[in-house]
């Protein structure tokens, strides 16, 4: 027993000499691209971030953003606590098949009144505004939620309480999104909090229906399968290997002429895609090279005289290309990165017919942009 004491005792010294020697001796990495965001950098002292304690959570931040073999840790940590039966790590559920978010129960009343500031800016002028909020997968596939799960937010009744305050028209897709998956499309992606190719098109449906037109088929968009190994927002928490990969779809734009402006880099591209990011873990940036402050999107094979701005988060990235050729111009502001007023935006373009705020409902809690809508 001594032995095996003195064993412990010197394992227990090791990690803590060799591990803050590894923390601080190891290259660092600015980005990490499994959890697609930026790391910590070494915390820097002051007085000021002393006192108010923001030294302290950089310093926390730090040390988990940089701790040595933490991708492999998290993914052992994974596979421990599956085989003890644990069905929740890390905010995520382990479902039948799939990965579901676990949310925290969305406070809307600051996006409320962001849309009816935007509405009231934009009262005398013709623009027709709809908003259409998104749910998660989990909302759609509760039926697949491990038994006994705990607190699993109830977002029917929110986003029906968000469309009965709000002064615009609205578009239901929960509904048609619970309908839907019985057809055995897979509506969102496994492994990541996006709604997928059909998710999307179901959208799309509703979109039309509000306003009275007809959508294309499924077959119209003709599918295209860009990737069969993504690995999304999910599994970056929980690095399951044991789950297949999602495959993309994506509608076929070819033959559509387009001019697609990114306004903060100045440059202009012929495709919504970009074809770049499926080599990298970030493959959902596929869809208009990811999150841009401001781009458009003109076609010039369409037969329509409309234009559209798109107020959004990144649901609205995969939408797009099902409604290009409705539209001869379409603006697409994040306001997350957008700092201008969205109304003055939209009164100096003229032409513009709609407005369509496109939101997931998990936006709410973690959107910082949502305050600058007006």
């Amino acid at each position: 027993m001594e032995k095996y004491k003195k064993i412990i005792a010197v394992v227990a010294a090791a990690i803590i000499i060799i591990v803050p020697v590894l923390l601080f001796t190891l290259p660092k990495k600015d980005f990490s691209e499994n959890e697609n965001r930026v790391l910590q950098d070494i915390p820097e002292y002051s007085i000021e971030n002393l006192v108010s304690g923001q030294l302290s959570n950089e310093i926390e931040n730090y040390v988990n953003d940089h701790f040595p073999l933490r991708d492999n840790l998290v993914a052992m940590k994974t596979y421990v606590q599956a085989a003890m039966g644990y069905k929740e790590m890390n905010g995520v559920f382990i479902a039948r098949g799939r990965l579901l978010q676990h949310i925290d129960k969305p406070d809307a009343s600051e996006f409320i009144e962001r849309v009816n500031k935007l509405c009231e800016n934009l009262r005398k002028t013709s623009v027709n505004m709809n908003l259409m909020v998104v749910p998660t997968s989990t909302e759609v596939y509760r039926e697949l939620l491990p038994a006994h799960a705990p607190d699993v937010v109830e977002e029917q009744p929110i986003i029906e309480e968000i469309y009965d305050q709000v002064h615009c028209g609205t578009i239901d897709v929960l509904g048609a999104l619970k309908e839907a998956k019985n057809d055995g499309e897979n509506l969102y992606y496994n492994l990541d909090h996006h709604w997928s190719f059909y998710g999307a098109y179901v959208g799309y449906t509703q979109f039309c229906e509000k306003h009275n037109v007809l959508p294309g088929t499924m077959e119209d968009f003709e599918p295209v399968c860009v990737s069969t190994n993504f690995k999304g927002s999910l599994y970056s928490k929980v690095l399951l290997e044991t789950m297949p990969a999602d495959e993309i779809l994506a509608p076929n734009l070819k033959n559509k002429y387009l001019v697609v402006t990114y306004c903060d880099k100045g440059t202009k591209e012929n495709t919504y895609y970009d074809k770049n990011f499926l080599k990298q873990k970030d493959k959902y940036s596929y869809f208009g090279s990811g999150n841009q402050a401001l781009m458009t999107i003109e076609n010039s094979s369409t037969t329509s005289e409309k234009e559209i701005v798109i107020v959004k988060d990144s649901f609205a990235n995969c939408f797009i290309p099902f409604i290009i050729d409705d539209y001869k111009v379409i603006h697409i502001i994040d306001p997350r990165y957008y700092r201008p007023h969205i109304s003055d935006y939209i009164k100096q373009h003229e032409n513009v017919d709609e407005v369509l705020l496109l939101y997931n409902i998990d936006s709410f809690n973690t959107n910082d942009g949502i305050v600058k809508i007006k």
